[in-house]
This record gives C-alpha cells, structure tokens and sequence, in this order.
C-alpha cells in the first residue's frame, strides 16, 4: 500500500507515524514559478514553530538542488521525499494538514485530495490556473501589467518579479488564513479581483 510506504520513508527520516506534517513544493519548471529557496525554508520553521507541523519537502527527480538550497538557508536536513512515484506522492500529499507549493502540477494534487492549499504564483492566470477543488485554497500573487506572461523567460525586467516580489509574510497570511479558518472556502485568501480578467493581487493584510 502506498500509504504504508510513505510512512515508513517518513520514519526513516525520524517522523513517528501519525504526526501531522504539511507538503512543501519548492520546484517549478521555470524562474517566474519558482519562489526563492530562503522563502521556503523560512515557512517550513513557521509551520513547525506556530503549528508544531513537520514540513516534507517535495521534488522530482533532478530536482534536488532546490532542497540543497533550502537545507543551507535552514542550516539543518530537511525531510525529503524526492523523486517518489505518483501514487506514493498522492498518499503523502493526501495525508498532510496543509500543501504549500509553486504553481505546478501538485497544487493540483493537493487540491483534488481535499486538503487545504497556499498556492504562490508568479507569473501564470492564477485566477485560470488556481487549485479549484481544495477545501481551503489561498492564492498568493502580486499583480503586474505584464502578468500573466507564457513564463519561460522575463521579458519586461532582468530577473521575474511577479515571483520575487512576494515576501514570507505574505504566505504567512495565506497560511493564518487555510489552516486557522473554521469554514470551507474556496476563494482564495486575500486574492483580490481587479477586472474582468481576474489580476489580483495577495498581500499581507489585503
């Protein structure tokens, strides 16, 4: 059984079974996807510290740089699931108290397991691309005029703002907002219509 499995990988790693942990996607396929590495590392400490929540990172295959970085900005390993097959990522992200992750395929997963959801965007539609089905979801986005853009690169700045401009803070709100609220929503937290296309914007306090 998948489930299984992912627990005895957790164990492996010096999780007891059954204690609550939360998912964290790092990775995305391109710069304008992809937070910063210190942002993660800094809300894996914030869910472990105000919500005595284990964070389990999670990556693909050829990925792990990522989870490189994230250990240096931690200063300490972190709990890793790299490169698992889907099922036992389903079973791993299926059981977690709350998924926090780029706009990539396992916010998607996330969402369909009926878990809550902070889903940071950069420079995709986030009101087309969103998790739809999440009991709890919250976007975290920054509006830009260039937004939404294909992605691949930045055509606008030298670097992608629309990701780099979001602060820890910010996904603290959203965090607050999935994990402390006691009535289903799927609207994301603090995502703020603009026009008919849906920008919005999610800051602290918006």
């Amino acid at each position: 059984m998948a489930r299984q499995s992912v627990w005895a990988k957790l164990q492996s790693q010096g999780v007891e079974e059954g204690q609550p942990y939360a998912v964290l996607h790092p990775a995305a396929l391109y710069p304008s996807k992809q937070w910063r590495a210190r942002g993660f590392a800094e809300i894996g400490e914030y869910l472990e510290q105000e919500f005595s929540l284990r964070p389990v990172y999670v990556c693909a295959a050829g990925e792990e740089e990522t989870l490189r970085k994230i250990e240096r900005w931690s200063g300490h390993s972190i709990l890793r699931a790299e490169g698992w097959p889907i099922r036992e990522l389903v079973a791993l992200t299926a059981g977690a108290r709350v998924f926090v992750g780029n706009d990539s395929g396992p916010a998607h997963i996330a969402a369909a397991a009926r878990i809550p959801v902070v889903a940071i965007f950069g420079s995709s539609h986030a009101a087309v691309w969103k998790p739809w089905k999440a009991v709890e979801a919250a976007v975290v986005q920054n509006y830009f005029d260039c937004n939404p853009c294909a992605g691949d690169r930045c055509s606008v700045y030298e670097e992608p703002r629309c990701i780099l401009s979001l602060t820890t803070e910010q996904v603290k709100v959203c965090l607050d907002a999935v994990l402390r609220s006691s009535t289903p929503s799927h609207r994301p937290a603090g995502f703020r219509r603009r026009d008919d296309d849906g920008k919005g914007t999610a800051t602290a306090g918006s």
